[in-house]
């Protein structure tokens, strides 16, 4: 005979759910072959199934580190929200809270958008919304819609470029 947690009080019954796994203060690290390719903490990861598909969920954010072949940081990506789907090695991250995703590479380069895709398998990032680029060694910004890039951000394009502003053009208003 076998028995299963079940419960009449309805408060109790609406707070468990049993299909969703739920752990707090993640530090995951992804590596091939023992060396480490990126590592994701967030203070909340959210795991059940959907369709037969692994979803992971990051509802209240998501920091991702990249690494080289020499363990060297190559970018980092910060979004407030974000979401897995495992068996396709996707990772969409999107804006939340008023707050964007955000993308710094090796160099100091760093891009807004309100969301972006990465795909793990490709080692791609791109997205069709907007986005803006800050150079770091110039300090100009370049804005536009759509961006590619490989996942170390180490060479990208801004799909449509829309334009661009010279750092001492905005210092000198």
């Amino acid at each position: 005979m076998s028995q299963a947690c079940q419960t009449s009080d309805p408060v109790v019954a609406d707070v468990i759910d049993t299909k969703k796994e739920i752990a707090t203060d993640i530090e995951l690290f992804y590596s091939d072959s023992a060396i480490t390719q990126f590592k994701i903490i967030s203070p909340r990861r959210e795991s059940y199934t959907e369709e037969k598909k692994l979803i992971e969920e990051y509802p209240l954010g998501i920091d991702v580190t990249f690494y080289d072949r020499d363990q060297n940081i190559t970018s980092t990506m910060k979004a407030p929200y974000a979401k897995r789907i495992s068996i396709d090695g996707v990772m969409i991250m999107r804006r939340a809270r008023d707050e964007s995703v955000i993308l710094v590479n090796a160099n100091g380069d760093k891009l807004t958008t309100p969301g972006i895709e990465w795909n793990e398998v490709e080692n791609t990032l791109k997205t069709r919304k907007f986005v803006q680029l800050i150079n770091a060694r110039s300090r100009d910004t370049s804005y536009g819609i759509g961006f590619e890039a490989l996942d170390d951000f180490s060479r990208f394009k801004i799909t449509q470029l829309k334009g661009k502003r010279r750092y001492q053009d905005l210092t000198n208003d």
